[in-house]
């Protein structure tokens, strides 16, 4: 909002001015929970089902295209007064709560498990997405697991990881996900990696490490809130 063109006179709100957006993120948020929880998770598929086809047409071409090469959309986060460890323990349980999922990005819009690590023989489990990849609406499964499941070289010097296979029900795998952890200076730094189709326009790969940056600082913001750090 441009405050140069309004003045607000309330008191209680006086000099409120450029932080008006601010408000008015805070209530988009809201609403957007609110639909999104009067959907349901169903209602989302069956509600996005031509927009999540176009999404799977869009990565078998762009797969066909690439040839099977991937390329890496990376941003790196550093994070204060939290170890990787502590931040390590909080996701991991933060992947059995839906409402913190959903509402680390807008572009959520149903996450769940198909096969909890509880299940897998592996201790990893395969859980179900349906966001905006690269901007491109999809409904695609994370399998977890690890080295074995990602093609570049992992840094040594980023111990804690977090590594899945991203696939299309059909079983093709559209990407993988490489996030690694350490500790630095009191906090942590987080690089986190998502490995797309070498076909894609570069805007998909800008889109989603604007994703990557949105999803994973509301995680940081919620893990510090409930740890107290």
């Amino acid at each position: 909002m441009n405050s140069s063109v309004f003045e607000i006179v309330t008191q209680e709100y006086a000099g409120l001015g450029d932080r008006c957006s601010e408000l008015e993120l805070q209530q988009a948020r809201r609403a957007l929970a609110l639909l999104k929880n009067a959907i349901g998770p169903e209602g989302i598929l069956e509600l996005l089902g031509t927009q999540l086809e176009e999404g799977n047409e869009f990565w078998r071409k762009a797969l066909t295209v690439s040839n099977g090469a991937l390329v890496p959309a990376t941003v790196e986060i550093r994070v204060k007064g939290m170890s990787a460890a502590q931040f390590g323990d909080w996701f991991k349980s933060a992947l059995n709560v839906q409402e913190k999922l959903i509402s680390a990005n807008p572009e959520h819009y149903r996450i769940q498990w198909n096969v909890s690590p509880s299940e897998d023989p592996e201790g990893f489990g395969i859980i179900s997405v349906t966001e905006a990849l690269g901007g491109i609406l999809t409904k695609f499964d994370i399998k977890w697991g690890g080295t074995e499941l990602v093609s570049l070289p992992l840094d040594p010097e980023f111990p804690r990881r977090v590594l899945g296979s991203l696939r299309l029900e059909d079983g093709s795998e559209i990407g993988q996900l490489m996030h690694q952890f350490r500790d630095y200076d009191g906090g942590m730094v987080a690089r986190l990696c998502i490995l797309l189709p070498k076909g894609v326009p570069e805007h998909v790969l800008a889109n989603h490490r604007e994703h990557l940056i949105v999803e994973w600082s509301n995680w940081f913001e919620r893990a510090a809130a409930e740890l107290g750090s």
